[in-house]
């Protein structure tokens, strides 16, 4: 099996934003600690590693994630991260394994499910294709407020099953949750292509 990267500038976009908005959802415990004092709790190591993540250090997101995970090896967030970063670093199996101990927890956790399809859907072979698709179906069908699990439906309803309206309802569901303008710029272009592929073809 081939574990393959599809570039795609929306993707990449849909990643980088999307995600990065957990770095500002309150990590923070109330009642931080005074000036001078290190405060090793798990969240606010979680922080650190998130911040590691998003600058684009992934050793040190990984070895600052490693160390929550001693402490707390049930903290879903901390193993979603850590899945986030196997998958960077091009660790498919190990992000897959960290994403089920999750969800056996959480069958309902939609990062984990959101990324676990991601991943499975990159993998070259059409049963784990197939079952990626189920990850990201089950995402959806929870009514997530966050926009990437629709983008990257859209992304597989276009690219893998050919189904443009699909695809368009999946971006037009990924616009309705408010994503970044630039993003709003290229899905709206996106599905303009998608809108004139489909009138051709029944025209």
């Amino acid at each position: 099996r081939n574990y393959f990267w599809w570039i795609s500038a929306i993707v990449l976009i849909g990643i980088s934003a999307g995600y990065a908005v957990a770095q500002f959802s309150g990590l923070r415990a109330p009642g931080e600690p005074l000036s001078g004092e290190i405060d090793r709790s798990p969240r606010n190591l979680l922080s650190d590693a998130r911040n590691l993540f998003f600058s684009g250090d992934m050793e040190g997101a990984r070895v600052v994630v490693e160390e929550v995970l001693r402490d707390a090896p049930d903290m879903s967030e901390a193993l979603v991260l850590s899945a986030r970063i196997h998958e960077r670093m091009t660790n498919p199996l190990a992000a897959i394994r960290q994403l089920d101990e999750v969800l056996e927890g959480d069958p309902i956790n939609i990062d984990a499910l959101t990324l676990r399809g991601w991943i499975l859907v990159r993998i070259d072979d059409p049963d784990v294709q197939e079952e990626g698709i189920e990850s990201l179906d089950q995402a959806i069908s929870l009514q997530p407020d966050g926009y990437d699990p629709y983008i990257f439906r859209g992304f597989v309803a276009r690219e893998l099953e050919e189904n443009l309206d699909l695809a368009i309802r999946m971006y037009e569901m990924a616009l309705d949750r408010n994503p970044p303008n630039e993003m709003q710029t290229q899905l709206n272009r996106i599905i303009e292509e998608m809108t004139s592929a489909l009138n051709r073809t029944s025209g």
